[in-house]
């Protein structure tokens, strides 16, 4: 399992928006800032913030690969990139 401070860092290091986080991780922005701050959330909710972040630097660290940075502004956008991603993924793991 996946650490606050780890999460914490994951959303400093690189630059996660709090409102683009609290989309992917279907929670509400304040829930983020409570969860940035230290306040205790349900787990439910601490869960889907860490895989959120786990799964935006994830993106974030495949498409620089490429050279290029995705726009974390439009959380909207960016979930169906990474649910794209994610599909292809998976498709591509059970291809082989």
């Amino acid at each position: 399992m996946i650490t606050r401070s780890k999460t914490l860092d994951l959303i400093s290091r690189y630059s996660i928006p709090k409102g683009t986080l609290a989309v992917l991780a279907n929670v509400s922005q304040p829930y983020v800032s409570n969860f940035c701050s230290g306040r205790n959330l349900p787990p439910s909710a601490e869960d889907r913030i860490h895989n959120a972040a786990i799964d935006i630097a994830n993106f974030i660290e495949h498409v620089r690969g490429f050279g290029f940075s995705p726009d974390l502004t439009n959380g909207s956008e960016l979930a169906g990139w990474i649910s794209r991603w994610k599909q292809r993924d998976s498709q591509a793991a059970v291809c082989g």
